[in-house]
């Protein structure tokens, strides 16, 4: 008799890989995907949700357990854009004056881009363990730097940043923080340690 059996995360993981290499929207990124290696953390306090250090990409096991297929796929998209972005490197000035504010700028881009190119379609959705996230319609089509300063001038008016972002700031080689839902230094606007995107210190990107 055939028994079905649980995937295991890992087969999750290379079933929503293939499935994003083989969607027309992301095909021409499917170099990226590939780039590094894609490994599952078991200890929630090394790895809360995901993070990428501009290479490799590392996820959860308890977070990928909390993610529908649909959410897996936005959160493994979210960190190949970080990749393809190279925001590591081209944001650093950024980082150099609020590390906090500058990842919350750049989900604010990546995320709101996903949205726009799945809206309706359900392939990658930023609900359930991911609908805190940092999206934000008024910032649709801002560039990563137009948007850390308008986070900056809120915090200087008192409005506080909102919630946290959930694929946050990553661990990244060696000293990094660790990101998003639960991790590190609380991202968000008035987020605390919880929801918030953990600040890495090192090179990590969530």
């Amino acid at each position: 008799m055939y028994m079905q059996t649980k995937p295991t995360r890992e087969q999750r993981l290379q079933k929503a890989s293939i499935a994003i290499m083989a969607h027309k929207a992301w095909v021409a990124m499917n170099g990226v995907f590939m780039l590094g290696t894609k490994r599952v953390e078991y200890d929630p306090a090394k790895c809360p949700t995901a993070y990428t250090d501009g290479i490799n990409e590392v996820y959860g096991a308890e977070f990928i357990e909390k993610c529908s297929d649909a959410n897996l796929r936005f959160l493994m998209i979210h960190e190949a854009q970080h990749k393809m972005r190279r925001d590591l490197r081209v944001h650093r000035f950024l980082k150099d004056i609020d590390p906090h504010l500058a990842n919350m700028a750049m989900d604010y881009v990546i995320n709101s881009d996903i949205i726009e190119t799945h809206k309706g379609d359900g392939f990658a959705k930023m609900d359930g363990p991911l609908e805190h996230g940092c999206y934000d319609p008024k910032y649709k089509g801002w560039p990563t730097v137009k948007i850390f300063n308008d986070l900056r001038q809120q915090q200087k008016n008192g409005k506080g940043q909102g919630q946290g972002q959930g694929q946050g700031q990553g661990q990244g080689q060696g000293q990094g923080q660790g990101q998003g839902q639960g991790q590190g230094q609380g991202q968000g606007q008035g987020q605390g340690q919880g929801q918030g995107q953990g600040q890495g210190q090192g090179q990590g990107q969530g």
